[in-house]
């Protein structure tokens, strides 16, 4: 549950600053904050692109 919030945190954040969201910016943002490592490193973000319609 800590990593949907972290990455969700992340997400937030890169909408606010209108960034494009896309893995780069996500996992980027989520090393910027130190939270890569709760949200499961790359494989689980990776995992949610894979299967998330952009």
């Amino acid at each position: 549950m800590v990593s949907q919030y972290l990455i969700f945190r992340a997400l937030v954040s890169l909408r606010k600053s209108k960034q494009v969201i896309d893995f780069i910016t996500i996992t980027n943002e989520l090393q910027k904050k130190n939270g890569i490592e709760e949200a499961g490193e790359v494989s689980y973000p990776t995992q949610l692109v894979s299967i998330v319609p952009i």
